[in-house]
């Protein structure tokens, strides 16, 4: 029987660390992260809605949901607004639940 190994790695937090998340709230406009309290349990959420979104806010617009993946969050919301911008997929609100 083979069992594998695992091991993690616990890497000294810095005073100087940066949250990638934080970075692409105030690089990318239209992104807004706030935390959620739901049964005891605080959940952090990022929303970033379309460019057309402040001149068409009645619009129904398609829904990305990133689960554990908001170290992607900026690039998701960047391939995203690419894509829709070449007609490739429809505008969409990208969420990101941690």
């Amino acid at each position: 029987m083979n069992s594998e190994r695992t091991s993690s790695i616990s890497l000294p937090v810095s005073p100087f660390a940066v949250s990638l998340r934080d970075v692409t709230r105030r690089r990318i406009a239209g992104v807004e992260c706030h935390e959620l309290i739901y049964g005891g349990v605080t959940q952090r959420v990022c929303v970033a809605v379309p460019v057309s979104y402040a001149a068409k806010p009645a619009r129904r617009y398609p829904l990305v949901v990133l689960h554990n993946a908001c170290d992607v969050f900026g690039s998701a919301v960047e391939m995203s607004r690419l894509m829709a911008e070449t007609k490739e997929i429809a505008e969409c609100i990208v969420l990101c639940l941690e």
